[in-house]
């Protein structure tokens, strides 16, 4: 018993419900070296209809120095994190999260090309800047973004743009997007500020940010 170690996780798919966002219900059995076996247990995940996603964080240079784009975006997930009733009604400014351009993979976009150009479209559609893919750098590797209860990767990427070229924003035909704000630009040094203050409260804005920073050999 001192020396039993897991060797293997025995996972059985047991219920799967959802379109776009599923929630999946596994049941898991660890298997054990000296051949003994775990009870079974449950264990939920969520996955999206095309697993991953991306993130975009615009950026320009003036004056030497670099200011990134954010949006104030529409995340009902931030009102509804303690709701105690089943109905709430609450000011839509409450429910706005600073972040960086983001967006879902379809299930066909899977190689490097695909989803950089997902990254275009998605900067057009949320922020109104039509950028060439070939402007969009990688900010390094992708990243979970909850993995205890989700199976997404986020593909974080930076692009180098022109404050004064920019159009409206046609977004992607949700209501919420259309309640989101405009692209705002924030001095690099202030955003970082910000997220001591507790003012950029997303996680893939934060790292995008935090790695940009390194990208740009700010240090």
């Amino acid at each position: 018993m001192k020396n039993r170690r897991c060797e293997r996780v025995k996972i059985t798919l047991k219920k799967s419900s959802g379109f776009f966002l599923k929630h999946n219900l596994f049941s898991v059995m660890h298997l054990y070296s000296d051949g003994s076996k775990s009870k079974k247990y449950s264990y939920e995940l969520v996955s999206r209809k095309g697993t991953d996603s991306v993130v975009v964080l615009l950026y320009f240079i003036r004056n030497g120095e670099v200011f990134v784009g954010l949006k104030e975006e529409a995340r009902l997930a931030k009102v509804l994190r303690n709701l105690e009733n089943k109905q709430a009604s609450f000011p839509i400014k409450d429910c706005y999260l600073l972040e960086a351009v983001a967006g879902s993979l379809e299930p066909n976009e899977k190689k490097l090309k695909q989803i950089k150009k997902r990254a275009k479209t998605e900067t057009l559609e949320e922020s109104g800047y039509d950028v060439k893919i070939d402007n969009i750098i990688s900010l390094g590797k992708p990243f979970f973004s909850s993995p205890g209860q989700s199976t997404e990767k986020i593909y974080p990427f930076a692009v180098k743009i022109e404050k004064e070229r920019h159009n409206k924003a046609i977004g992607d035909g949700s209501l919420l997007e259309k309640e989101s704000c405009e692209m705002k630009f924030f001095p690099l040094k202030k955003a970082f500020k910000m997220i001591e203050q507790g003012r950029i409260e997303d996680a893939k804005t934060e790292i995008s940010i935090h790695r940009l920073f390194l990208k740009l050999n700010l240090l």
